[in-house]
């Protein structure tokens, strides 16, 4: 198999985990890829010397599934709040999603650099 299909498969081997967690509804799955994304990312010869990146990029993508469920039921725990305007719970969900989703990168992209400290600079005036 060439490196370059190999590659490709390892990189899409987090989000195939997380589209079984989506159709079983198991959380744990979803912990099962951000595992895989930690793994994918340090054996794939691509992501060398730029961890941060693909793992924001791998995360960003592997956690949708969880972050859709965790939000509507966040909604729901707080539904108390806005009572039963249809109006607020649309616009609270993106809200929430997009706070969780952004709590998240921050978290693992912190994880992420204690794991992997040297990385080439993104930009140049880094």
């Amino acid at each position: 198999m060439k490196d370059g299909i190999k590659t490709k498969l390892i990189l899409l081997s987090p989000v195939i985990t997380t589209m079984f967690s989506w159709c079983a509804n198991r959380f744990l799955l979803t912990l099962l890829s951000l595992a895989a994304v930690f793994f994918c990312i340090s054996i794939c010869s691509s992501c060398r010397r730029h961890e941060n990146l693909w793992l924001f990029v791998l995360v960003g993508i592997s956690t949708i599934p969880a972050n859709i469920e965790i939000s509507i039921y966040a909604c729901g725990y707080f539904s108390y709040l806005w009572g039963e305007n249809l109006v607020l719970r649309i616009i609270y969900f993106p809200l929430a999603y997009t706070i969780l989703l952004c709590i998240e990168e921050i978290i693992l992209g912190i994880i992420g650099r204690f794991i992997w400290r040297n990385q080439d600079p993104l930009f140049d005036g880094e």
